[in-house]
């Protein structure tokens, strides 16, 4: 045992040493939701600037990467990129997106998780998560 230090300074010691380690958490979780929100932000300006046609509504919701009923396919361009495939299902165009996915011994393939349905240049419906994609917090 350390001579001088007592049980309750150490205990005292630990306490201050783990609020501190609690805070860095928490101002380094902050900054990354703040920096997230400042893409989103700057993506939309971007957007904005390349789409002036456009209406804000649709401005946040592509640069959000978000999908809905009623966007042209340059929107869904814009929002998710280049789809997988494209693929025609009656009257309907489906655009397909995938994410990587690792198998047994190392072999990555792709996995699709969204579907985006058109009919002429406008989303009729959308299937699957998006959120899959992994385009939550980023640019």
């Amino acid at each position: 045992m350390e001579e001088g230090v007592t049980d309750g300074k150490r205990k005292e010691n630990l306490g201050v040493k783990m609020k501190m380690i609690k805070n860095v958490l928490i101002l380094v979780l902050l900054s990354t939701f703040v920096v997230g929100c400042g893409l989103k932000g700057r993506r939309a300006e971007i957007i904005h600037s390349q789409y002036p046609e456009w209406d804000q509504a649709t401005v946040q919701a592509v640069a959000a990467r978000k999908v809905s009923s009623g966007m042209t396919k340059q929107m869904v361009m814009e929002a998710l990129g280049n789809p997988d495939s494209i693929n025609q299902e009656g009257d309907e165009e489906k655009w397909t997106y995938g994410i990587n996915k690792e198998r047994d011994m190392g072999a990555v393939v792709r996995r699709p998780v969204f579907w985006v349905y058109f009919k002429g240049e406008k989303v009729v419906r959308t299937e699957g998560n998006w959120k899959k994609l992994g385009y939550t917090f980023y640019g």
